[in-house]
């Protein structure tokens, strides 16, 4: 998956790609409670999803940690 940050709409989302290359954006996490954005990506070495996620109303910066704990299907 190819991970993708919006600050303006506050939104991560990831591309899958299908065998013949053919990207699908997909809904991964979305900021709700402040007016943080993510403004950038990293893989770390655990393999965790890490996001700065930056507020310009309070001038304060966040460091956010996302893991993989399972897949579970919608029903």
């Amino acid at each position: 998956a190819l991970f993708i940050a919006d600050y303006a709409q506050h939104l991560i989302r990831y591309l899958t790609f299908d065998q013949r290359g053919f990207p699908s954006v997909n809904a991964f996490a979305k900021e709700t409670a402040s007016s943080a954005g993510p403004v950038q990506l990293v893989i770390g070495p655990d393999t965790n999803l890490y996001a700065v996620f930056l507020d310009l109303v309070t001038r304060k910066a966040q460091l956010r940690r996302y893991r993989y704990t399972g897949f579970t299907r919608a029903r």
